[in-house]
């Protein structure tokens, strides 16, 4: 079989169709398919890493095959909490997600759009199989998210080159808002607290949205997470957005 086959049936895999629609499709064997999605694993991993050491500097190769073992070593234990019948049990659709909480759980600095678009998924497809996947693994329901939401605070702080007080203040912030931003994603909550200590400095020589785009994450998430969730929170009326109205976020900000 030609390796330009696989990401045909692949995408036959994405829209459900039996492997005997697949050999009808691709004029191939149901057992040469059913033996592709079996060897795939090492594959979609190979593909999506590849990718990923473009721009991830903590991406070390050097330890591949130490990062190969970690994951498959992961992948089993996910697999065999999977229920038999479940859709997510095939490996296609099972690793890219697998490989994400994989990374997520030890500590990989990767937002979930740069994640997605490198394996391949569209946005629907990568949620979709984040809700399926990551109530069978414990590891990532009960990672350290504060630490890694710390961990993406003092990238952008190395990144910028701010002073050992915007640490500081963002470690402070972070403690007195975490009961009320928690239960969102870790890149968010960072670029919530990374703005928010910008103010309070102040910070003036960078903008926002320049820090957004470093977490990988929009300028207006950030905002309606500040407008919709800390200023219903501390009862703050009149937020328009942080260059017009920031002064009136003194209460979250104290």
């Amino acid at each position: 079989m030609t390796s330009s086959l696989l990401p045909m049936i692949y995408k036959f895999i994405y829209e459900d169709k039996s492997y005997k629609e697949i050999a009808i499709l691709t004029n191939l064997s149901i057992a040469d398919i059913k033996q592709t999605v079996k060897n795939s694993v090492n594959y979609i991993f190979d593909d999506i890493i590849s990718k990923l050491k473009l721009f991830m500097v903590e991406l070390d190769l050097s330890d591949f095959q130490e990062l190969w073992s970690g994951f498959h070593s992961f992948y089993q234990k996910v697999l065999n909490n999977i229920q038999k019948g479940t859709q997510y049990r095939n490996p296609i659709k099972l690793t890219p997600i697998a490989l994400y909480l994989f990374m997520k759980t030890n500590g990989f600095d990767i937002a979930s759009k740069d994640y997605y678009e490198a394996a391949g998924l569209s946005r629907e497809q990568f949620r979709k199989g984040l809700m399926c996947v990551r109530n069978y693994c414990p590891e990532y329901i009960n990672r350290d998210k504060r630490g890694i939401v710390l961990r993406k605070i003092i990238n952008v702080r190395t990144h910028f080159s701010f002073n050992s007080q915007f640490t500081e203040i963002s470690e402070c912030l972070l403690e007195k808002l975490w009961v009320f931003i928690k239960d969102t994603k870790e890149e968010i909550i960072a670029g919530v607290i990374c703005i928010l200590t910008m103010i309070k400095l102040p910070v003036h020589n960078v903008k926002y949205d320049i820090i957004c785009k470093k977490l990988g994450v929009k300028f207006g998430t950030i905002t309606n997470q500040v407008k919709y969730n800390l200023c219903k929170s501390f009862k703050i009326e009149g937020f328009k957005g942080f260059r017009r109205t920031s002064y009136l976020l003194k209460p979250v900000l104290d």
